[in-house]
């Protein structure tokens, strides 16, 4: 008898084996997926989405792209989202383009390529031909606007252009492609527009200015355009009518087909640069754009062809659905403004519906635009760096949008920051909870990299019994480290307290010491007070370049364990503070390490999961996988669970377990929308495994 998790490890691939190159889909539905399913337990928001468009004929259903999430689906006006990334190649998704003449027909770009959905971005399948070979194509945030197009008449006829400057033509469906264009000089290709017109008039907004083609893209002449074109729209049944976004020069306007450009209108922002332009599917007097000043987000609408521009960046928030920030804006019903723009869809089925893709909070508009509310109610991209739980409470610390409390049930509160904070806005990495009464903790630890302090430092934020702050920095370095760090610079990541005396609480930080420069870098520091002051041990292990790899063992001596990556890298380890001894070097990257329940011993992390229990004397490989890095891990009920990984957009990695210590193992990662969880944990108090990643899952742990 198989087990459910097998069960939904087949469900999974027999998913994405039935799209084949062709596209075609599958005959059979798909088998219930099992009890232990994963389920989504996280928010929206206060991420990156860097593309978006409307479904051409289904009322109601929106696509949006993220940068590190993958895709998401809606199928009521942006109310809800789920997150839909089924055989999809890659966590990357730039830019979106659906066909006229087959509404559930969608392309995605991503680095990998182009991946391609038959039924409405439910699954997904990779068109090989644009990820390897001659006709490989590159979609990336900065450059890719809206960079492929479907022939308004022909659906097998698909174009795209990559950040090579080169332009593709596909006539079977993307199943393969021709070279169409070659740039002469280095340029971007950021979008491509196809008109309605018979035969279809192409167009291809790049750094070097506007192409044009008269024969479905067998041959291309450039237009007399400023440079830095973002984006092409044609104007509605004709190719005469174009506007085009160029950067800081603004919106431009032509009426003979891109023979003369002039600038459009009053009412832009000076120096605000456009990055996406769209026209009413009804009416060519009706424009929209959307454009940025650094980080702030600015929408216009034209209802006189482009002559004047009405502005709007006012968001009504969202809590449910974006729990970010509360206070920002003077609270929870306050209106804030609209972040850094990246797409811009008009419904081409109603003119006053609008979506914007933008930093942090998407918005949706069903006047025009003369109104905005946030609509990010499941389009998770939270970037997980730690959950930890009580019995009462779930917490999550994250990048770039600080730590939460969490009910279990999906509803969340911020903890820290309430509202942008120069002083604690930025990546937080680690949670340490103490000092329990009631079942609830009350000190919360979370560990700090803020975006804009002055000077850059890192430190720790403590919450304490009603809800006092402090952001403590005494004894931690009043500088960044930069020599010898995972990713050019230090990052307090590795957090470790003592069970048995909560005031007790170490931190690890990447950074070796400058000696010349009477900098001390970074290491390992300690706190016998809760957190409130800190002093660096006076021994340190022999390399610095952590991950999260700390944990403290109680007893008599108490052992810290130090996982170290790279150079010297493998696990090292202290007894009473002393002296640090390598133990470990089987392995050089060891992203974490992790003591097993009731002293069961301590695990390490690289290639392969390896276990010690006689203090790291001796070593067990508990795994003999390839090719991944483990980095999550976590032990409870009986199992071992592991999170192998890639790094980048890929959507290549799995989660691991096994239920006999060690010895076999079986992949549960089928039904989860992000494979590759940098932090897992198990939750005693719900019998439940979460894997935090982009995004936030758990799934229930049945009874051996």
């Amino acid at each position: 008898m198989r087990s459910p998790a097998l069960v939904g490890l087949l469900w999974t691939l027999a998913a994405c084996a039935s799209l084949s190159m062709s596209g075609s889909r599958a005959e059979e539905p798909a088998p219930e997926k099992p009890a232990n399913a994963w389920t989504w337990v996280g928010w929206g928001g206060g991420g990156y989405y860097w593309s978006c468009a409307f479904h051409p004929g289904k009322n109601g259903t929106i696509y949006l792209g993220g940068d590190v999430g993958g895709f998401y689906k809606s199928e009521d006006h942006g109310a809800h989202w789920k997150i839909s990334n089924e055989c999809l190649a890659s966590y990357g998704v730039f830019c979106l383009a659906t066909d006229k003449q087959n509404p559930d027909t969608l392309y995605a770009g991503t680095p990998k390529g182009i991946c391609k959905s038959l039924d409405a971005g439910e699954r997904w399948t990779l068109l090989e031909k644009t990820s390897t070979g001659p006709a490989a194509m590159v979609f990336n945030k900065g450059g890719s606007v809206r960079a492929i197009a479907v022939d308004t008449k022909n659906s097998s006829v698909v174009y795209a252009g990559s950040v090579s400057g080169k332009i593709f033509v596909s006539k079977d469906g993307g199943a393969t492609w021709e070279i169409s264009y070659t740039p002469a000089e280095k340029c971007v290709v950021a979008a491509l527009a196809v008109s309605e017109t018979e035969p279809p008039v192409v167009f291809a907004a790049t750094s070097l200015g506007v192409l044009k083609s008269e024969d479905g893209g067998a041959t291309w002449k450039a237009l007399p355009s400023p440079k830095h074109a973002a984006s092409i729209a044609c104007a509605p049944k004709t190719a005469q009518v174009l506007y085009g976004a160029f950067g800081k020069d603004g919106v431009r306007k032509s009426e003979d087909g891109g023979a003369t450009w002039t600038p459009c209108g009053e009412g832009i922002k000076e120096g605000c640069a456009i990055r996406e332009v769209a026209v009413s599917a009804q009416d060519a007097q009706r424009v929209y754009c959307v454009g940025n000043v650094n980080w702030d987000g600015y929408f216009y609408a034209s209802e006189d062809g482009g002559k004047t521009w009405r502005a709007n960046r006012s968001i009504k928030k969202e809590p449910a659905g974006d729990p970010t920030l509360p206070e920002d804006g003077g609270g929870p019903d306050a209106f804030v403004p609209l972040s850094a723009t990246k797409n811009l869809a008009v419904n081409p089925l109603d003119a006053n519906e609008v979506y914007v893709a933008a930093n942090w909070r998407n918005v949706h508009s069903t006047d025009g635009g003369k109104t905005f509310s946030e609509r990010n109610l499941g389009c998770d991209i939270t970037c997980i760096t730690d959950i930890r739980f009580d019995a009462k409470h779930v917490y999550v610390s994250a990048m770039d949008e600080g730590s939460f409390r969490g009910d279990r049930k999906g509803g969340w509160e911020a903890l820290w920051p309430r509202k942008y904070d120069g002083e604690s806005s930025g990546h937080h990495w680690r949670i340490g909870l103490g000092d329990f009464q009631d079942g609830a903790a009350r000190r919360i630890l979370l560990t700090n990299s803020p975006w804009n302090l002055n000077p850059p430092r890192n430190q720790a934020l403590l919450i304490e019994a009603g809800g006092a702050r402090g952001i403590v920095r005494a004894g931690l370095p009043d500088y960044l480290p930069r020599v010898n760090c995972m990713w050019g610079q230090s990052y307090p990541r590795a957090l470790a307290a003592d069970p048995k005396n909560p005031d007790t609480i170490y931190l690890g930080m990447d950074g070796d010491p400058e000696p010349e420069k009477k900098l001390p870098g970074g290491g390992v520091f300690k706190s016998a007070d809760g957190g409130k002051t800190w002093a660096r041990l006076a021994e340190q292990p022999g390399s610095r370049r952590v991950f999260n790899g700390l944990v403290f063992e109680p007893g008599e001596p108490g052992r810290l364990f130090w996982g170290a990556c790279g150079k010297d890298g493998g696990v090292y380890r202290s007894e009473n503070e002393g002296a640090w001894k390598l133990v470990f070097k089987d392995e050089t990257w060891i992203f974490n390490v992790e003591l097993l329940p009731d002293g069961g011993g301590v695990l390490a992390a690289g290639k392969n999961l390896w276990k010690s229990t006689d203090y790291g004397e001796t070593w067990t490989k508990l795994t003999d996988f390839d090719g991944m890095q483990i980095v999550g891990i976590a032990a409870g009920a009986g199992r071992l669970w592991v999170s192998r990984v890639t790094w980048g957009e890929d959507a290549v990695g799995a989660v691991m377990e096994s239920a006999d210590g060690g010895k076999t193992w079986t992949e549960i990662t089928a039904g989860l929308p992000y494979k590759k969880p940098l932090v897992l944990r198990y939750d005693p108090y719900e019998k439940a495994l979460w894997a935090g990643g982009v995004g936030l899952y758990k799934r229930a742990v049945p009874e051996k």
